[in-house]
Order: structure tokens, then sequence, then C-alpha cells
């Protein structure tokens, strides 16, 4: 809102026919003033700005021998749909005191949209503390009828009134079609092309997989929103330009509140209200909950593969820890020259002393690798054992088929049975059988099941075969351990310790690992000889608990190496 305030000065001699226009009984002079608004909410989108206004209004002001530049003005940008704007009320304060008493306005509904500012400007017009209201049409005198000014004002309220109209069916329009009415968040785009009230919103073709993957990263735990902005500065992620907004790269709080937005799986807020969205979703409602207990904690990350600046970065940054006094091992080069003055390089891991003196020795890299090696032989599952026990499995799986194609008949039942609740429920509404709070309380709750349902139908689609080729994604990893050990790369051979096992610790010079239960039933089997508890954990994890088993596999499968996809 801009205010621009001067004195009044006269720039020529009035005629005298004028001057009885523009004085009254007790000979007081003009006292000008110009009022412009503008305002950019939807009711008024089209309105003249304050520049066309001011020109239209500047041949008339000179018509009555003034110069607009020299009368006091106020322009403002506010709604008239509601009364309590500061600039009008301050204006017509001093009309009131007889401090002003010539209006210049572009029309009326600048001035007035609701009945309390109408009705206050009519009686300053009838009382005479509005001398003239001139408009760009016509001039408006004391004398004069005030039933045009309430007409006109009440045309405006009318038009406001029916413009709100309108526009909540709009909403209440998109609403129905799961259409988000409103600038589409980071990753996504608002259809522009689209028919007008039926525009969706797309995935961004530049942007789509790439918060998808900021998102994936926040869920596995590793990552802080420290970490994560810094790649999204790195990259140079920019938000979606709407006109003289956004462009620019996406800030903290913008990375904070896209983590905070129930857009990305499949949800959207509208004036309180939770409703199911068309677009396509990023993530699952179950990893939107998982992401706000993540966000909503001090971030401590897990330690997580880096990229290695020497080859004995690998084993740095908390890999292993001291049996001793708990501190981190860490690794470190000495170089040695012998006789021939060739200089030989030599790794050894070390406890970092940071809680002190501590009576562990260097342990060499060579040693330590000979070690994991042969822990990683106890582990290593053989072939035939491999086989069998997928054997098994995949005659289980074939009577899991039938109960599986059950299971999904009765879910999209249940789907069926919900939207058409979805259908009654709107009838009630439109019957007047129930008010509105109610239809959105029972609205909501009928949303979630349909997300809920969704989600049961993804999970159950191809459940059985689903885990089934994780178990054997699995296997195929637990029978290559050793070998993919002693032929990968530092980075490779950090991994493979990371997904076996926990408690890494180097104690006495001794590499100790507790084995995960996969890998601890393996290491069972090749001890004892008995492969029924591998057939039978595998039953269990898998089959009953199918959620902790895929999570153990995609640790497995998440890590980049050759043979793992």
């Amino acid at each position: 809102m801009h205010h621009n305030m001067v004195s009044i000065r006269s720039t020529r001699t009035r005629p005298a026919t004028r001057n009885k226009v523009h004085q009254n009984a007790d000979l007081k002079p003009d006292r000008p003033i110009v009022y412009a608004r503008k305002s950019s909410e939807l009711d008024d989108q089209q309105a003249a700005s304050h520049e066309r206004q001011l020109r239209d209004l500047k041949e008339i002001i000179g018509r009555d021998g003034f110069e607009i530049e020299q009368i006091p003005g106020y322009q403002e940008s506010q709604s008239t749909k509601d009364p309590g704007r500061p600039f009008f009320n301050e204006m017509m304060a001093r009309i009131e005191s007889g401090d002003l008493n010539v209006l210049y306005t572009h029309e009326i509904s600048r001035l007035c949209r609701n009945m309390i500012d109408g009705g206050r400007l009519i009686h300053a017009l009838q009382t005479g503390q509005i001398r003239r209201l001139v408009t760009h049409q016509r001039t408006y005198l004391p004398g004069d009828n005030t039933i045009l000014i309430a007409v006109e004002a009440c045309a405006s309220t009318e038009e406001v009134r029916t413009l709100i109209r309108r526009v909540n069916s709009s909403i209440a329009n998109k609403h129905a079609k799961g259409q988000f009415p409103g600038k589409a968040p980071i990753g996504y785009l608002n259809d522009v092309f689209g028919v007008k009230g039926d525009r969706r919103i797309l995935p961004d073709p530049e942007r789509f997989e790439i918060v998808q993957g900021l998102w994936r990263k926040l869920l596995t735990g590793a990552y802080t929103l420290k970490q994560l902005h810094r790649e999204v500065k790195a990259m140079g992620l920019t938000t979606q330009r709407y006109g003289k907004i956004g462009g620019g790269v996406l800030n903290y709080s913008g990375l904070y509140a896209m983590f905070y937005n129930p857009f990305y799986c499949g949800l959207y807020q509208w004036a309180g209200t939770v409703h199911q969205g068309s677009h396509t979703p990023m993530i699952t409602v179950a990893d939107f909950e998982r992401a706000q207990e993540l966000i909503a904690r001090p971030a401590r990350p897990r330690p997580h593969l880096q990229k290695p600046a020497t080859d004995v970065v690998p084993y740095r940054g908390g890999l292993v820890c001291c049996g001793t006094c708990g501190c981190t091992i860490t690794a470190e080069t000495h170089a040695k020259t012998n006789k021939a003055g060739e200089v030989r390089r030599f790794v050894y891991l070390r406890c970092t002393k940071k809680r002190g003196a501590c009576p562990e020795r260097y342990l060499p890299l060579v040693e330590f690798e000979r070690q994991a090696t042969a822990f990683l032989e106890t582990l290593t599952l053989p072939d035939s054992i491999a086989e069998w026990t997928l054997r098994q499995l995949r005659e289980e799986n074939q009577y899991e088929q039938r109960a599986q194609e059950q299971a999904l008949a009765q879910i999209q039942g249940s789907i069926t049975r919900n939207e058409s609740a979805k259908k009654r429920l709107a009838d009630l509404l439109i019957e007047r059988r129930i008010d509105e709070a109610e239809y959105d309380e029972r609205r909501t709750e009928l949303i979630e099941r349909s997300l809920i349902l969704a989600e049961s139908l993804e999970r159950h689609t191809g459940r059985s075969n689903r885990w089934l080729e994780e178990v054997e994604g699995a296997f195929f990893f637990c029978r290559s351990l050793k070998s993919r050990f002693e032929s990968g790369t530092p980075e490779e051979k950090r991994a493979i310790l990371e997904i076996v096992g926990s408690n890494r610790r180097i104690q006495g010079k001794k590499l100790f690992i507790q084995p995960d239960e996969l890998f601890a039933t393996v290491r069972a089997g090749n001890e004892n000889g008995k492969w029924l508890p591998l057939l039978e954990y595998v039953r269990k994890t898998a089959r009953q608990d199918a959620r902790a088993f895929t999570q153990i596999c995609q640790s497995i499968n998440g890590i980049t190496l050759p043979g793992i996809q």
C-alpha cells in the first residue's frame, strides 16, 4: 500500500462560473483528495491499476483547476468486500472533520463494496461533508438522489458475493475430482494448458525424481535435514517460478515444509479438511508418517557409505569400535623405506583414544581383512542348501497363490463399498440430512480408509511372488559372501561388513562381529549341519512378518555390488 500526501495548490485562476460551484455558502475553498485502490485478491484481479485510475482522473482534475501531482492522495491495495481499510478510514476521518471536502475516485466500487463503508460515504455526501464526489463517469452532489450511490454499492456488494459463490463452487468441484486448487509444490506442476476448471497437477519432469530421491534418503534415517539441504544446494534444486515468485534454490525452511506436506503421499489439506488427491504420489502414507517421526526428533544419522579420499577411509567413520574403551577405530598409513630405497606403505587400524589412554595395539589392515574373510566364510550359504531351501519355498508358494486371490477379492469388495459410502454421504449432504461439519468428519474417515485399502491392495498384489524373489536375491548374496569380499573394492568390503552384522569391534587384535539373524542362522547350519532352522526362519520372517524380511533384503539389495540389483 502506498500513501502519498502533498500540499494543495491551484495552478490557474478558476473561471467565475466554476467558482460558484466550487464554493459553498461560507465560501470555504475546495480541498480535494484523490483515492485509488486495487486488489490482488480473486474478486478484483482484473481491476485497473493505480496508474490507470490516476491517468483517467488527471484530465477531470485538470478541468477543475488542479494538477493531480499537487493533490493529496491515497493509494491502497486491499479488497473492499470487508470494512476496515486503514487508508479509507483515515481519509473518511479527515473528510468528517472538515479537513477535506472534494473526493476524486475512478468509480464507486473503488470506494466501497460493503454496506458499512457505503453508508458512511452516503452520509458524508448527504450532510455536505463531501462537496463533490467525482468519478470517471459522473459527479455526485449533496442535492442528488443518493439512491444511485446506494444501488451501485449494493450492486458491487452482490457482485462480490456472487464471485465468492462461484469460487467456492469451483473449489468444491475440484475437491470432488481430487484436484488441489492451489499452486503445486516443488516436484509437481500445474497443468496450465488443460481445460479450465479441470486442470490437474502433474509430475514435474525436471524435479519429480530429484525430490522423490530426497524423500527416500530421509526415510533411510541416515541423513539429517542439514545434510539433505547441502545436497539441495550442491545440485542447485530450484523452486518453480510463478510470476515474480519462486525460481530460487530451495532453502532450508522450504525443505522442511516439503517434508511436512502430506501432498507427497497423495493427500492435501484445504480449509482444515483432508482431501484425497488424484495426483501421482511420491511416497505412501506409512512413509509419510515415518518421515514425520524422523524430522520431529533430533537427527542422529547412522554411519553410511561415503566416497573415500584414500584407500583407508572406508574403514573409518564408525565401521568398527574399540572393544576395550568403546572409541571409534580409525585407519592410518605408515610409510617405510627399505635398504633399496623403495617406499612401502602399510595400513593399520587403531583406537582413536578419544576417552583417554587405551591398551589396544595397532592391527594391520591385512590381518583385519584376513579375519573378516574367515568370519564371512562361516556365513556363506552352500549352493546345495540354497537350492533345497528355495525348492521348498517355491512349492509352498503355489498354495499361497490361491489365498492371495481370495484376499485381493475381499479388498476389492471393501474398496467398492467404501466408494459407495462416499456417494451416499454426498447425497445426505445435498438432501440436508447432515450438516457440513458431520460431512467433513465422516468424509475424512472414508478418505483415510480409501488410502489404507489402496495400500493394502498394492501390498497384496503379487505379494507371494515378491517375497520369494527377495529370498532368492538374499540367498544369491549369501552364497558368495567370501568371494565378494576377497575381490571387492574397499567400499564394497565395508558395505558387506555393514550388512552382515552389528556391534563390530576389535579387542586384543581380534575382530568380533555379531551377525544379524539371517546370517546367524546360516552360520549355525554350517556348524551343526542342521538346515531346517533356516527354512523355518525364512517362513516366519518372509511370510508372517513380510515387512521385516523385506527390510533385511532391501538392506542387502540396496547396496550397489556386482550381481546385486
